[in-house]
C-alpha cells in the first residue's frame, strides 16, 4: 500500500524518555493502514506550547511522568489546553484503579508501555478519535434538542 492510499493521523507524542519515544515512533511508523506523522515533545510545557501555536494533531499520546508534570495533574493540564483532543495515556504504571481515574479525567484510553504493540496502539488511536467524534456529535444533538424544546415551550407560552 502506498502512502497516498493511507489515511493520515497526526500524533502529538509527549514523552521525555528517548528509548520509549523511539519504540512508539517505530511502532507507529510500522503501521501499514494509517500514516502517523509524529511530533514529539519532551515536556508538558513544550506540548502545550505546540498546541497554543495551533499545530494540528488528531490525538495525543501522553506519558504521565514528565520533567514538569506527573500523574493526574498531567492529564488535567493537557485537557486545559486541548479540551477536544483525544488523549491516550501511555505509561509504565500498570494499575487498573489509576487507569480508571485517568479515564474519568478525560483520557480516552490507557496503555501500558511494553505491552502495546503496533496493532494495539494504532487501534487505540483510531478508536479514541472515533469516541471523541461521537461524543462531540452527541453533545451537538443534545444542544439542538434543548434549543428545539425551548422554542416549542416559548411558542406554547405565546398561545396559552
Amino acid at each position: 500500500m502506498t502512502m497516498l492510499n493511507r489515511k493520515t493521523i497526526p500524533v502529538l507524542l509527549v514523552e521525555d524518555n528517548d528509548a520509549d519515544a523511539g519504540l512508539v515512533e517505530y511502532s507507529l511508523h510500522d503501521s501499514t493502514s494509517v500514516h502517523f506523522p509524529v511530533t514529539r515533545c519532551r515536556s508538558l510545557t513544550e506540548a502545550q506550547s505546540a498546541l497554543r501555536r495551533n499545530e494540528v494533531f488528531d490525538i495525543a499520546l501522553l506519558d504521565l511522568s514528565l520533567p514538569d508534570s506527573a500523574g493526574a495533574e498531567t492529564v488535567k493540564r493537557m485537557r486545559s489546553v486541548a479540551p477536544d483532543m483525544p488523549i491516550i495515556i501511555l505509561t509504565g504504571f500498570d494499575d487498573p484503579e489509576f487507569a480508571e481515574q485517568m479515564l474519568n479525567l478525560g483520557a480516552q484510553d490507557y496503555l501500558v508501555k511494553g505491552e502495546a504493540d503496533t496493532a494495539t496502539i494504532s487501534r487505540a488511536i483510531r478508536y479514541a478519535i472515533t469516541r471523541m467524534q461521537l461524543a462531540s456529535e452527541r453533545e451537538k444533538h443534545a444542544r439542538e434538542v434543548e434549543r428545539l424544546i425551548k422554542e416549542a415551550n416559548a411558542a406554547n407560552d405565546r398561545f396559552c
